[in-house]
């Protein structure tokens, strides 16, 4: 195996998948590293599902990525020939102007996106069960619902394969350089040449990025899912 690339993706669950999937579809040449052989339950990118929504109430300067990425999916199912994206719709409720609601407003406004505003009452008569303060509004986002998270991880990394990428599985970094134009990243076995890199690292970004005390601290989000 040739071991000089022109970039070195280290990490390969949601968004280490992705890029390399990209890059290799782009012409790069390209070599994708991960400690274990994803998808696996260690990373960010485990379990059934994840959301997907359009109006982002956290900034609507995302919706043009998420238009994007919609648009990506569906490419991506196409060549997989799995379904990946189901559309759900997503219900949002709360004080009519929190931060949530009041910037999932704004999104769609600016975005020209589909929403359904309710009151509570509305959204409880509708959607039997949901419980919320008399004064609460809702908004229904037709259009967002949930990826299968683990067959995308393996759609992308198998789309990077066909487009000739290099796959290293079951292979921890145990250190990486950067130097003027090249950087340099070694596992127990080889050291690997790129004239970039891209850490998508996860829970071991912290320590992949220590030498640059970013302040990066690891969170675990506890996800279930019920029949």
């Amino acid at each position: 195996m040739n071991n000089s690339y022109d970039c070195i993706v280290l990490g390969l669950g949601g968004v280490g998948s992705a890029a390399v999937a990209h890059l290799a579809l782009g012409g790069r040449r390209v070599l994708g590293i991960d400690r274990y052989c994803p998808p696996h339950s260690y990373g960010s990118s485990h379990g059934q599902t994840r959301i997907i929504r359009k109006a982002y109430f956290e900034h609507s300067d995302y919706v043009p990525l998420l238009k994007r990425a919609y648009e990506l999916w569906r490419q991506l199912e196409t060549e997989c020939g799995d379904k990946l994206y189901f559309a759900t719709g997503l219900l949002q409720a709360g004080p009519a102007d929190g931060e949530v609601l009041s910037g999932v407003r704004r999104s769609a406004s600016e975005h020209d996106l589909p929403i359904e505003n309710m009151t509570m009452a509305q959204a409880s008569l509708r959607f039997p069960g949901l419980v919320g303060e008399p004064t609460w509004q809702a908004i229904l986002e037709p259009d967002a619902g949930y990826l299968k998270v683990e067959a995308c991880v393996t759609a992308h990394l198998q789309s990077a394969r066909q487009s000739g990428a290099q796959l290293l599985m079951n292979q921890p970094v145990v250190n990486w350089h950067a130097k003027l134009n090249q950087v340099s990243v070694a596992t127990a076995n080889q050291t690997y040449f790129a004239n970039s890199l891209i850490i998508a690292a996860g829970p071991w970004a912290a320590q992949c990025l220590n030498r640059y005390r970013f302040p990066l601290h690891i969170l675990r989000k506890h996800l279930y899912w019920y029949p």
